[in-house]
């Protein structure tokens, strides 16, 4: 890759056409949650699966209480992920925006359970909307695992709550 004239850095070698680090190509957004595997560093725990999706959850019967439930989410996923063959779960976090507020929680440890974080998200009542931004990081499990089951933890926590859910494009950083 040659530089433009006036250009005063070498080029980044993750951009070198070839290279090992050269993006692939891109297509349109997807229509759900897409589970992508990462390489990163080896590691004796496995290969390192990412995953991020975001999803719209809409209370039709009764309240959604965002904390209780976001904390109940990050550990039946974890909990999933493990009893499905993950050998290190490395973190889960999700951010939840309501009306009123927004709700952060993430864990790092079954052991140790979710840790939230309110900042005047109240409830979503009947009717209501709120959004839901949810990553999974975990070694040893398949990316395209992870996909079901975070659709298995919605629905079994959402579904008695008559909360509806849907997930929309991934999103990774």
């Amino acid at each position: 890759m040659s530089r433009e004239p006036g250009s005063i850095s070498e080029p980044h070698p993750a951009r070198e056409p070839g290279s090992a680090r050269e993006p692939g190509p891109v297509s349109g957004p997807p229509s759900a949650c897409e589970p992508r595997l990462t390489s990163g560093p080896p590691s004796a725990a496995g290969d390192l699966a990412t995953y991020g999706c975001r999803a719209f959850l809409r209370p039709t019967a009764k309240e959604l209480r965002p904390e209780p439930f976001l904390a109940a989410l990050l550990e039946d996923i974890a909990s999933a992920c493990a009893g499905a063959g993950a050998s290190v779960i490395g973190h889960l976090k999700c951010f939840l925006r309501t009306a009123d507020g927004h709700v952060s929680c993430n864990l790092t440890s079954v052991r140790s359970g979710a840790k939230c974080r309110e900042s005047g998200a109240g409830v979503v009542a009947p009717g209501g909307e709120a959004e839901l931004d949810l990553a999974v990081l975990v070694y040893g499990l398949p990316a395209e695992a992870i996909d079901g089951l975070v659709g298995e933890a919605l629905e079994k926590l959402l579904s008695p709550l008559g909360v509806r859910w849907s997930k929309s494009a991934s999103f990774h950083a």
